[in-house]
């Protein structure tokens, strides 16, 4: 009967251990979003020019940089809203600004950004949850999933079908928006 007790106990134990979420898991549910009150004016504005909730904007600087203008990724990508330089330069183009776009300037990122993420919200008919992952993952993979999961609503494609990084982007970053949106910053 020990031996029956013991087995069980360290079989169960080996189970939750591997269910158990790790610290990283847990990082989209447990990070404090940051205080981006310096960045409020600027993040409105660019807000309004683009259509876009300002609250969602917070958040997704929240997700991307953490507020840190000078934020730059292994893959290239720079700034509050860790734009590319060649989705900076589609932007700027449709804006009709000239040269090359500043990316560490916090005015030009955020509104290069916001548009951005207006745009995907368009193509993506307004899901925010998907246009949040076409953010992360790009516009491709996000149609991609939309077509795999047609039965779904956005977070629901994105749960089912989204990459393990993306899927953690968009729940911290809608975790966010949340906690902004509580906070009353608008």
């Amino acid at each position: 009967m020990t031996r029956v007790v013991l087995a069980l106990a360290f079989a169960g134990g080996f189970v939750l251990a591997l269910l158990w979420p790790s610290r990283s898991a847990l990082a989209p549910v447990l990070d404090p979003a940051p205080d981006l009150g310096s960045l409020s004016a600027r993040v409105e504005g660019a807000a309004a020019e683009a259509g876009v909730d300002p609250d969602l904007l917070r958040g997704l600087v929240a997700a991307e940089s953490g507020g840190d203008a000078k934020a730059r990724s292994g893959k290239g990508a720079v700034g509050l809203l860790q734009l590319t330089s060649e989705t900076a330069a589609d932007e700027a183009k449709a804006l009709g600004l000239r040269g090359t776009p500043d990316l560490y300037d916090p005015a030009t990122n955020l509104r290069l950004g916001a548009r951005h993420l207006a745009r995907l919200l368009s193509d993506l008919g307004g899901d925010v949850p998907l246009a949040l992952a076409a953010y992360n993952a790009g516009r491709q993979h996000a149609l991609r999933w939309r077509l795999r999961a047609p039965d779904a609503d956005g977070l629901g494609v994105v749960a089912r079908e989204g990459f393990a990084e993306t899927r953690g982007h968009v729940r911290r970053t809608l975790r966010f928006r949340d906690e902004y949106r509580r906070a009353g910053h608008r």
